[in-house]
């Protein structure tokens, strides 16, 4: 999952209804503490919380429009942490397979 498209889709949706993280945790029935965490990047890609606020949320980062294939925008997702550090290790290795798959 990329954390920082669902945080921003997070955040919009708390915008659009209004809430607060207090709201938020109610409505989701998670912790107002871990809400909090949560909308500071602090969480890991699994976990109930997290699948409560993506339906919360609508969050979905597959998006048809895009120019890559739906497998392989789930493949980046599936293991791209939304930091810029592993954006370029992912793009420096997928250009590397285009290098080799051209010999």
């Amino acid at each position: 999952m990329n954390k920082t498209l669902f945080l921003i889709a997070l955040k919009k949706a708390m915008t659009s209804n209004n809430h607060t993280q207090i709201d938020l945790a109610n409505a989701v029935n998670v912790g107002q503490s871990q809400i909090s965490k949560i909308l500071n990047g602090e969480f890991s890609r699994k976990g109930t919380a997290i699948n409560k606020l993506i339906q919360y949320s609508n969050y979905n980062e597959y998006n048809e429009s895009e120019l890559t294939s739906p497998e392989i925008n789930k493949a980046v997702a599936e293991v791209w942490d939304g930091s810029k550090r592993m954006e370029m290790q992912i793009a420096k290795i997928i250009r590397e397979i285009g290098a080799v798959w051209q010999l």
